[in-house]
């Protein structure tokens, strides 16, 4: 039988994923391990421990491997660099940047419809079962003032 605050694999999954893109952007584990908890129904000393004794011991370059500074291409060696040729590097992290931005963007919107549809279908048919249940209670009521009837009768 195994405890009911046991880790599973999934919850191990969400955890490290929730973390890695934490740090990954910039986040604070802190805020991750809380956003973990959340979504885990544990508290995030809970998600804590789990990363710092487990998950971390099982893939410690993991985290780092993320990083948006070990994403960049590595510096090129010239000495003819000038503060142009830097800029126009910035700026083709930034354009790239916020296409990535806007794509997630995107993504997000076509998401957040999907789930609004998905409320409204869900919000019909809690209304159509809670009418459903509106009219067996009345049936069960009226059975049930019926036997009493029949018990005074007899």
């Amino acid at each position: 039988m195994s405890r009911k605050n046991q880790w599973t694999e999934e919850e191990n999954r969400i955890l490290a994923n929730i973390v890695t893109e934490h740090i990954r952007m910039g986040a604070t584990k802190t805020a991750a391990f809380k956003k973990a908890a959340s979504i885990l129904g544990r508290t995030a000393g809970a998600c804590s421990y789990r990363w710092n004794t487990v998950l971390c011991k099982k893939e410690p370059r993991e985290a780092e491997e993320e990083s948006p500074l070990l994403l960049l291409p590595p510096p090129k060696v010239d000495l003819d660099l000038n503060v142009d040729d830097i800029i126009k590097y910035l700026q083709s992290l930034k354009e790239s940047s916020l296409e990535e931005l806007r794509e997630e963007n995107q993504l997000l919107i076509k998401e957040q419809e999907e789930l609004k549809n998905r409320q409204a279908k869900l919000e019909k048919l809690f209304a159509e079962k809670k009418e459903k249940f509106r009219q067996l209670f009345e049936r069960y009521e009226g059975i049930t003032e019926s036997f009493e009837k029949e018990k005074i009768l007899h």
